[in-house]
C-alpha cells in the first residue's frame, strides 16, 4: 500500500487549483486511472512525475513531502493560500496551456519560449 497521505494531499492541491484528474493525467501524458490511483494511495508517483505534479500545482517538495523537521497536517496543506497561483479565471485551453507550460522542463520550456519569440 502506497502513501494514503501523499495522495491525500495530491487530493488537496489539485482541488486547489481548479483542476480535474484528467487535466492533469494529461498533463503528465498517464491515463487518468494511474492518476487516480496516485490519489487514492494505491500506487505512488515517481519521482519524475512528483517533480511534474509540485511545478503543475505551484508548490514546493515541502508542501508535498512534508518532513519531520517541518511538519504540515493535511489541514494546514487546505488552508495554504494559493493567490493569484489559482487559475479559475481562464478558460479551459488557457488553463490546459499553463498546465502543460508547469509540466515542461527547463529545457524544454527554454526551447518553447525561443520559439515563442
Amino acid at each position: 500500500m502506497a502513501n494514503k497521505n501523499l495522495g491525500n494531499l495530491l487530493k488537496i492541491y489539485r482541488k486547489n487549483s481548479l483542476l480535474t484528474q484528467q487535466q492533469v493525467a494529461d498533463a503528465l501524458n498517464i491515463n487518468r486511472t494511474t492518476y487516480t490511483y496516485y490519489e487514492t494511495g494505491k500506487t505512488e508517483p515517481s519521482i519524475d512525475t512528483l517533480h511534474k505534479l509540485i511545478k503543475i500545482f505551484g508548490i514546493t517538495y515541502d508542501d508535498l513531502l512534508p518532513s519531520e523537521k517541518n511538519p504540515k497536517s493535511i489541514k494546514d496543506s487546505f488552508l495554504r493560500a494559493k493567490g493569484d497561483e489559482a487559475i479559475y479565471n481562464l478558460t479551459k485551453e488557457e488553463q490546459q496551456f499553463i498546465i502543460s507550460l508547469r509540466a515542461m522542463s527547463p529545457e524544454e520550456r527554454e526551447e518553447f519560449l525561443k520559439n515563442l519569440k
